[in-house]
């Protein structure tokens, strides 16, 4: 953390999975997320993770790609792979789609369209490339 003169005031270093390897604990740590005090756990927005065990305490509501192995672990963090990976919302699959529907609303207000196929549309192509990756 820099303060107003861009001078640094705190630093917090992380292992790759979030456990803190020297530093301060603010209330957002590990990839901006709200650390509970309490508990130890970082809130995702969907669930909770435990950066001392390196997992989601719950499982994932949404069944992520079935032809994946490192998907089929519904508590597993980033494809147990957080140097490539971050999950900021703790549901991966949600948030490709959530952005690909807030860039179809802002343009159809933009340009007052409102056929409703390009959403069909962009749903088989989300799939589509969903199942590449």
């Amino acid at each position: 953390m820099v303060d107003e003169n861009g001078l640094e005031v705190e630093r917090t270093d992380y292992f790759p999975y979030g456990q803190v390897r020297s530093g301060g604990l603010e209330k957002y740590g590990f990839t901006g997320q709200e650390n509970d005090a309490d508990t130890g756990l970082m809130y995702y927005g969907a669930r909770y993770y435990s950066p001392e065990y390196r997992v989601f305490v719950q499982s994932d509501t949404m069944l992520p790609d079935p032809y994946n192995p490192q998907a089929l672990n519904r508590y597993s963090y980033a494809l147990n792979n957080p140097v490539k990976y971050t999950d900021p919302s703790g549901h991966y699959v949600e948030t490709a789609i959530d952005v690909a529907f807030l860039a179809m609303d802002i343009n159809d207000i933009r340009t007052g369209n409102d056929d409703k196929w390009t959403y069909i549309v962009l749903l088989l192509m989300l799939y589509v490339l969903w199942r590449r990756v």
